[in-house]
């Protein structure tokens, strides 16, 4: 991995930082376990996954400019967000990295949070994200969370 690949992945953790770790997922629902703290299931969260966020940095993978606005991004970008599984979140956040010269460089990143799919069809998104928008990483983070949803239901992709 090139510097500036690692440089974007470290504005990148600080976006996670900034948004936090994400909102729903998963795809199995668990029992409330005993003890003493409260767990991931409880009164309030009735289901228990992994919750899965992507941060795609819009700087060319050739450029290293931002080529694309959000609305042209999220248009190429939803789609593909959207087929994979039943639900996500978008929020438009602004990032940045040092390049080799020590120039910091800033863009725009589209995150990704609350992606109901597997690790494989997350691993094939990730592919797809970055030839259709032609970026040269997206990062990705999980996390085992309990959620729930109220007044309505999450039906997962197969």
């Amino acid at each position: 991995m090139n510097a500036k690949a690692r440089a974007g992945l470290l504005a990148t953790v600080l976006a996670v930082v900034a948004f936090g770790g994400g909102v729903l997922a998963g795809c199995t629902t668990s029992e409330p376990s005993g003890g003493s703290g409260i767990g991931l299931v409880n009164k309030v969260t009735t289901q228990e996954g992994v919750a899965f966020t992507l941060y795609v940095g819009l700087a060319d993978a050739d450029t290293g400019a931002q080529e694309l606005s959000f609305d042209e991004a999220k248009a190429l970008a939803t789609p593909l967000v959207s087929a994979t599984g039943e639900g996500y979140t978008v929020i438009e956040a602004q990032g940045g990295y040092t390049d080799d010269a020590g120039n910091l460089v800033e863009n725009g990143t589209l995150v990704y949070t609350g992606i109901h799919a597997g690790e494989q069809e997350v691993l094939g998104l990730v592919d797809d994200l970055k030839a259709a928008l032609h970026v040269e990483s997206v990062y990705v983070t999980s996390a085992q969370q309990g959620y729930a949803i109220y007044g309505g239901t999450i039906a997962f992709a197969a």
